[in-house]
């Protein structure tokens, strides 16, 4: 009986330990914010491995709504961390964890696209774990959520083109 019962023990520790240790969510996104002060390039939504910051599923939409625009400007036609289209020496005013469960986390940001501006834009980020790493599933504004947004865009999009001669 207490073979079975230590058995047990090892066989449920051992897969707690083996499950890999995400970081705070909020520094995820301190990091990402951090790419738009001075002197530093910001993020790219489309990059891929190491440094993608996008789940798959919002990557394939913002793929789609690029392929969709044919070389012009889609309906990401502004840079989604900012929520602007310009910015200058970003300040983060505030990250505050809404909810978190290690598989899912919602947090919401507080920052001033422009230093010497008193301006400021509130985002709630919907954060998706990957193989220990967080995503960006969404991002909710004013505007409601991006991903749908775009999801109903592109559909739009491809329900309203012509369809090609054979």
């Amino acid at each position: 009986m207490f073979k079975r019962l230590f058995l047990l023990l090892v066989l449920v520790s051992s897969g707690v330990a083996a499950a890999p240790l995400l970081e705070d969510p909020a520094l995820f996104l301190q990091k990402i914010y951090r790419s738009y002060a001075s002197g530093f390039d910001a993020v790219r939504l489309d990059d891929k491995g190491d440094k993608q910051i996008l789940s798959d599923e919002f990557l394939r939409v913002v793929e789609q709504d690029s392929e969709l625009a044919n070389g012009e400007i889609g309906y990401l036609g502004y840079d989604p961390i900012c929520h602007c289209q310009d910015y200058q020496n970003l300040v983060v005013e505030d990250i505050t964890v809404i909810s978190n469960d290690n598989q899912t986390s919602r947090l919401q940001v507080i920052f001033r696209p422009f230093a010497e501006s008193t301006k400021k834009v509130s985002q709630t980020f919907l954060l998706k774990a990957k193989n220990g790493a967080w995503l960006i599933d969404d991002i909710v504004t004013e505007n409601g959520s991006l991903h749908q947004n775009m999801l109903k865009s592109n559909h739009e999009i491809r329900r309203n083109s012509p369809v090609p001669e054979r």
